[in-house]
């Protein structure tokens, strides 16, 4: 067998799911609501993710917010559908904060299901999203430890800004 026969059979060589500090997480649940819970598996994971989305969908479409979950947390596929699943989920278990930072990687993310196959299954991940957004308010900006409420600190997220020079009187 090949290697690229084995790595499309394997699906994915992620490493399981991590926080916002890049940390494995042990409980998926109590980074999921702290708004912490990240997906970093790229294209290697695009096999498990294939075979995953019908069930995410079907988790989705019942309600079933903690199975939801579990399945995009084990896939970690880092793609704006799983992370719309993921805020839809902490919206639907009452976690608003949480949501908010998922809905805000939901659209930040560069990998988009509706690429080049559309892999969407029906959601259109940026208008929901940022429907989503408007509907849930802007939150707290940063509420304190933990994460829940605070904007993600993904520094692909964060505006740079020049520093300005004080302000200097004779």
């Amino acid at each position: 067998m090949t290697f690229a026969t084995a790595a499309l059979l394997t699906g994915c060589a992620q490493t399981g799911p991590r926080n916002a500090a890049g940390a494995e997480v042990t409980d998926v649940m109590a980074v999921f609501r702290s708004g912490e819970l990240r997906l970093t598996c790229d294209t290697s994971c695009a096999g498990a993710w294939g075979t995953h989305r019908r069930e995410a969908k079907g988790y989705y479409t019942a309600r079933l917010w903690p199975d939801l979950v579990g399945v995009i947390a084990k896939v970690g596929m880092r793609v704006d559908s799983g992370y719309f699943y993921l805020a839809r989920a902490a919206e639907g278990l009452q976690h608003p904060e949480a949501a908010r930072t998922y809905y805000r990687l939901a659209l930040a993310t560069t990998f988009k299901c509706a690429g080049v196959f559309n892999n969407c299954d029906g959601i259109d991940v940026p208008r929901e999203a940022a429907s989503a957004l408007a509907r849930l308010g802007p939150g707290p900006v940063n509420p304190g430890a933990g994460g829940a409420g605070r904007r993600p600190d993904d520094s692909r997220l964060r505006v740079n800004r020049p520093k300005e020079e004080p302000v200097v009187r004779p």
